[in-house]
């Protein structure tokens, strides 16, 4: 109904409300692509100030904790408007520094923040760049027999688990913005080898940078 109203309707005084709410339900069935496309029609035409709040908010929920790197790129390209465009920027970075990437989230925050009118985002800018200042990097050390070669043997579908599991742990403190360190998994795939388990773990012991090591999962050490 909402979808005829805008085809048949386009200019109605409730197309922004119906893009709100159809940006909703598909947020509700996990369409977060198509969400974030609705999203951003009611932030690039809607006049309403109220909305517009609500619509800023929905955005950064879906861009830090569901858009992917590629759904916030092709936002990105879609965007009209300096500000909309740089509040996707904003969103991207703090996606890049969850995927592991700082270096790539303070490339963004340094060319914002050099132009001689940063826009309407300059003091959330300034903080993620003051926190990516104060970010120390830490690598830990990760042993598991991931068996690359062999995927259909269910010892690398455990691997595969636990390491989803250390990502998303990772990957959820980074979202929070509380955290001023950065950590970097350095994985290793044991195979279903006890030698490579000591060859990697007496590696990884003897790297200064590394904090910690996990691992290995089977072990005659």
């Amino acid at each position: 109904l909402l979808r005829e109203l805008l085809t048949r309707f386009p200019a109605s005084e409730y197309a922004d409300d119906a893009q709100y709410t159809l940006a909703l339900d598909a947020a509700m069935v996990q369409n977060f692509d198509s969400a974030g496309v609705h999203i951003l029609q009611v932030l690039e035409t809607s006049p309403d100030t109220t909305l517009q709040a609500r619509s800023d908010s929905l955005l950064r929920i879906l861009g830090e904790e569901r858009l992917t790197q590629k759904q916030l790129r092709r936002l990105i390209a879609q965007s009209k408007k300096a500000d909309d465009h740089d509040l996707l920027l904003l969103l991207l970075a703090k996606r890049e520094i969850s995927d592991g990437d700082p270096d790539g989230a303070r490339t963004i925050t340094d060319t914002i923040l050099a132009r001689q009118y940063p826009g309407k985002y300059r003091t959330d800018f300034r903080a993620l760049s003051d926190r990516l200042s104060k970010m120390k990097n830490i690598r830990i050390g990760v042993l598991l027999p991931l068996l690359e070669k062999d995927p259909s043997n269910p010892v690398h579908t455990v691997s595969e688990e636990l390491l989803d599991g250390m990502k998303f742990a990772l990957a959820s403190s980074e979202r929070s913005g509380k955290g001023t360190q950065h950590i970097q998994l350095d994985v290793r795939d044991t195979e279903w080898d006890s030698t490579l388990n000591f060859t990697y773990a007496e590696q990884l012991a003897g790297n200064p940078a590394v904090l910690a090591v996990v691992g290995p999962l089977f072990s005659d050490m």
